[in-house]
């Protein structure tokens, strides 16, 4: 199956933006984990060091992110995505040796969360592939970092949940991203118009009307794909639709039609 069509990435025009929300995101956490330092002294200087290195790398990402060009987002967004899964691999590992009986795995999802946003479903097998990898190098190696969470079968119990919860979040982003798909009420970006002769009238979804303007720009189905981060098949769907919604016979009549209605 190809993993576009389960989840796409995010837009390329969206990483830009994101890359900033994350910087600041960053900044939050960073500030969360000094705080939660001082409350925990058992964690002792390993700690602040490990702030400080957060701080010169979130620092450093935001220069890139202001003075690289566009060309860099893509690279940047994998940057991240995995320096951020090895930080929030280690961090909650010290509570794991530190502080007792704390079970921290969860602190992993958030990396999760980050990857999937950025490409999706292939980015739920990036961020689980980090932690396999940094996981098994704890065990051969005889590392500390959750030392008593994989202890006996926890390293296999914990790549079970992890990847149950990838399969959530993925699932989760899908489901958001077909409602905002079929929407066909929103208030606003859709425009309701009375065929000649008056026929019921032409409803058309946000993303009809992206797809309708593509058409009208000569795209092919696979170029609207790209475009917009779809599947083949799904583009396909939505031209079946307008073809039906707008009673042509075929893309030059539909545009025909879209025009007259002024649906363009």
């Amino acid at each position: 199956m190809n993993l576009s069509q389960l989840l796409p990435a995010l837009a390329a025009d969206r990483v830009r933006p994101n890359l900033r929300i994350g910087i600041v995101l960053r900044w939050i956490t960073i500030a969360l984990v000094a705080a939660g330092g001082m409350l925990t002294p058992k964690l002792g200087t390993f700690l602040l060091y490990l702030v400080a290195i957060a701080t010169a790398y979130n620092g450093g990402i935001m220069v890139l992110v202001a003075r690289a060009p566009a060309a860099w987002d893509r690279r940047l967004a994998v940057a991240v995505t995995i320096i951020d899964s090895l930080f929030g691999f280690i961090f909650p590992g010290l509570y794991a040796i530190q502080v007792a009986g704390s079970e921290p795995l969860s602190a992993y999802v958030f990396g999760i969360i980050e990857a999937v946003f950025y490409f999706g479903a292939a980015g739920a097998i990036l961020s689980l592939g980090i932690f396999v990898v940094a996981a098994l190098t704890v065990k051969v190696f005889g590392l500390p970092l959750f030392g008593q969470l994989f202890a006996g079968g926890g390293l296999v119990n914990s790549m079970l949940l992890l990847g149950m919860i990838a399969v959530c979040v993925v699932a989760t982003f899908r489901l958001r991203l077909a409602a905002g798909e079929t929407e066909t009420a929103a208030p606003e970006g859709t425009r309701v118009e009375a065929l000649d002769g008056g026929e019921p009238p032409v409803r058309l979804s946000r993303r009809e009307r992206e797809v309708l303007r593509l058409v009208a720009e000569g795209y092919s189905n696979t170029m609207i794909a790209s475009r917009l981060r779809l599947s083949d098949s799904t583009v396909k769907g939505y031209v079946e639709n307008l073809l039906f919604h707008l009673n042509a016979r075929n893309r030059a009549e539909a545009v025909a039609t879209a025009s007259r209605l002024r649906l363009l």
